[in-house]
């Protein structure tokens, strides 16, 4: 990364740090479900029905967070909505998860974050991708819900991609902003000096997304550099603009330098 471009990024940075617009005209205020809150990640045991999880339930999530891998990236603690009858007549539950490095949280119906779970079950990866990335940009949990078991490939590497992990856990809280009032275009300071873009294809069909430079407060840079953190694509800002191409539904979650 350039010095010129770096000293840029920390002038974003700072700006969004202390509560002003990111952008040199007008940027909306971001609207997360919630304040900022602690860095989360984790798996709700049941699907859309927290309550009434069952023992058998919890030990089948569990074993399948360890057996697709996930446990090693992070996924250790399960939630329960409420205790149900997960810990009634399993007195071995805790141990038994405690021994493969898992634990259980009981929250009550409705307490955070339960209000922000993406499910693992939408109908396609790209709307999940896109939810992923909104809950990212707000700042928000990395919680999903789901049958681990029957998680399809494609959703299994977008959970396990390991900068999405990373990003979500950053010490700064904060969360972004819609770019000149657009809610498909967001931008949001990230550690020290470090700047995200997310851009998201709304429509019916495949079709091209843009950011110009100049609203991310880089309009000295002649070229600046970024990479699309669920794909791996590199690219380059070109006549001002940094432009991806989006199927339906889906997004790009770009890491500017």
């Amino acid at each position: 990364m350039s010095r010129a471009l770096r000293r840029r990024l920390l002038a974003v940075a700072v700006t969004a740090a202390t509560g002003l617009t990111i952008l040199a005209g007008c940027a909306d205020p971001p609207s997360p479900t919630t304040p900022a809150h602690r860095a989360v990640m984790g798996w709700l045991v049941r699907d859309g029905q927290a309550c009434g999880a069952t023992a058998q339930e919890v030990r089948e999530q569990a074993a399948a967070l360890v057996d697709r891998g996930l446990t090693e990236l992070g996924f250790t603690t399960l939630y329960l909505g409420c205790p149900g009858t997960a810990l009634r007549g399993d007195a071995g539950l805790r141990r038994d998860l405690a021994a493969e490095g898992l634990h259980l949280e009981v929250l009550a119906q409705g307490q955070w974050p339960l209000t922000e779970v993406v499910s693992t079950r939408m109908p396609r990866a790209a709307a999940f991708r896109t939810a992923v990335t909104r809950r990212l940009m707000a700042a928000g949990p990395l919680l999903y819900s789901g049958p681990v078991a029957e998680m399809t490939d494609e959703v299994l590497a977008d959970v396990a991609n390991r900068e999405i992990i990373e990003l979500s856990l950053d010490d700064r809280r904060a969360p972004g902003a819609a770019i000149n009032g657009d809610p498909d275009l967001w931008s949001r300071a990230i550690g020290d000096q470090g700047l995200l873009v997310s851009l998201t294809n709304g429509g019916t069909g495949e079709a091209e997304r843009s950011v110009p430079i100049a609203a991310l407060n880089l309009a000295g840079a002649d070229s600046v550099p970024a990479h699309d953190v669920w794909t791996g694509t590199r690219l380059v800002s070109a006549d001002g603009l940094l432009t991806v191409r989006l199927a339906a539904s889906d997004s790009a979650l770009l890491r500017i330098g």
